[in-house]
């Protein structure tokens, strides 16, 4: 036993219960990298990012935050969340007149690796109105490549909805671009 052994468990359960609460208590807010085509200079799509800007602490870093809701399972719960509001927020533009962009979510390793991955997909589709072809998911390398025979089924279940697939983070894990050519991706973002 070491006491920063306990001091660690007590802050993951704190935090924990707050990310828990930051969802149900408008404390997270989207914001939005631009995604743009190099040749025209016009917009092409938009990553949304989570932020969590804590009543008392401020914005929390989603490196301190992220790997916590994967690890107790929160990450299905935000990723739904992200989801639903940037979905809102592209219907909101698109009646402005902002229509021709992919909005790009992220979907975690843990989140990834759940057998019902495309049906979750689905019904957050059921839940709202917009076209499936506009909505791009970002999946890391290393959660495409852990298996890669079973996940190549899991990418088609999700082409299968409408939806464009894009490999984040390329060239972190061990993959090579000719093994890559199995999956049935659309975009590679290159690390």
């Amino acid at each position: 036993y070491q006491d920063d052994m306990n001091s660690s468990a007590v802050e993951l359960l704190k935090m924990e219960e707050e990310l828990r609460e930051a969802l149900t208590d408008n404390q997270l807010e989207l914001h939005y990298q631009p995604l743009v085509n190099s040749m025209t200079g016009e917009l092409s799509g938009l990553e949304a990012l989570v932020r969590w800007n804590h009543p008392e602490r401020g914005m929390i870093s989603p490196a301190a935050f992220i790997p916590v809701a994967e690890q107790t399972g929160q990450i299905i719960e935000l990723t739904s969340w992200v989801f639903r509001e940037a979905i809102k927020d592209c219907n909101i533009w698109e009646q402005a007149g902002f229509s021709d962009f992919k909005i790009s979510i992220n979907i975690s390793a843990l989140e990834f690796n759940h057998d019902d991955l495309a049906s979750h997909i689905t019904s957050l589709f059921d839940d709202v109105t917009f076209n499936k072809r506009r909505v791009q998911l970002e999946l890391t390398e290393s959660a495409i490549m852990t298996d890669a025979q079973a996940n190549i089924k899991k990418l088609s279940e999700l082409c299968d909805l409408g939806v464009t697939l894009a490999v984040d983070d390329f060239g972190t894990g061990y993959s090579s671009l000719s093994y890559l050519r199995q999956f049935p991706i659309n975009v590679l973002k290159i690390d």
